[in-house]
């Protein structure tokens, strides 16, 4: 995932950096898993595939390197992922749910869960005041500055 030799301070350090350009509530996307096998630990993991084991725990919330994996052998770990950049957020109202919402920005239910990490699985906690990801393309419902349709450039 990174180059070999590169300290997992500036690995860390890094990861800050790009953190701190994308939205903080849009959720990373995993684009590589591993099924764990009886008898993985973090150290045979990080052993074939070249990401720390603090890289493990960043990517695996909930995961401690320095306890046993037996149980969760058969749950997939996530071994690299990207954050999407939200291209547009919008300010909840009173009122708003996560359909209306979803609606007005021509996008589903779903959708806005999966960009936006600090909404529950129920889609039931919308607080007024806070941005919401409603795109993570540059193409979305409203903008008139980005052309949206094919051949109409």
């Amino acid at each position: 995932m990174f180059p070999q030799g590169l300290s997992t301070p500036l690995v860390l350090a890094f990861l800050g950096a790009l953190a701190s350009r994308v939205s903080a509530n849009v959720k990373p996307q995993c684009v590589e898993s591993y099924r764990i096998s009886p008898g993985d630990t973090c150290a045979s993991i990080t052993d074939w595939s070249g990401i720390s084991a603090a890289e493990i725990q960043i990517l695996n919330p909930g995961v401690n390197c320095s306890k046993s994996l037996a149980p969760d052998v058969g749950q997939y770990f996530c071994l690299d992922a990207y954050a999407p950049a939200c291209t547009h957020e919008v300010t909840a109202v009173t009122g708003d749910t996560c359909s209306s919402i979803a609606a007005t920005w021509q996008t589903s239910v779903s959708e806005l869960g999966s960009l936006n990490d600090q909404l529950d699985a129920a889609c039931d906690n919308i607080i007024v005041g806070q941005q919401y990801c409603v795109s993570d393309i540059d193409c979305y419902y409203g903008n008139d500055y980005y052309c949206c349709t094919p051949n109409a450039c």
